[in-house]
């Protein structure tokens, strides 16, 4: 019975530590610079899109996290879509569509701002430093 016991909590951690498989990626922050008669808010891009939720689908729904390892109060736009707003030193989760092209943060204050770019189809990691 001990032994039945040892095996299946063996399988249950396997299991656990293979299904954690989505991969990092760091984001390193870029100073904004603003410019002279030029409006460079995100918040002004923000897609209109956002306002009517449409349910996702599961079979083509991933799961991002972003970690915010900066002192800054990040808004989150995917896709020019704005997804919400991570607390300093927070982190956020957020189910979205797979495949996916862009993902930008960018401090509230609007004085940093993290952008990666690629085809994101699987369970993603975001660390914004």
């Amino acid at each position: 019975m001990k032994n039945l016991f040892c095996l299946i909590i063996f399988f249950i951690s396997v299991t656990f530590a293979f299904s954690q498989n989505a991969k990092t990626i760091e984001i390193k922050g870029s100073t904004i610079t603003k410019t002279r008669h030029t409006n460079v808010s995100v918040r002004s891009q923000i897609n209109d899109n956002n306002l009517v939720a449409s349910p996702l689908q599961l079979s083509n729904a991933i799961t991002i996290t972003i970690g915010n390892f900066t002192g800054y109060y990040v808004d989150i736009f995917i896709d020019n879509n704005f997804k919400g707003t991570i607390d300093a030193w927070g982190q956020s989760t957020i189910t979205v569509t797979s495949h996916f092209k862009t993902i930008r943060c960018q401090s509230v204050g609007e004085t940093k701002e993290w952008l990666t770019t690629g085809d994101f189809s699987s369970n993603t990691t975001f660390k914004l430093e």
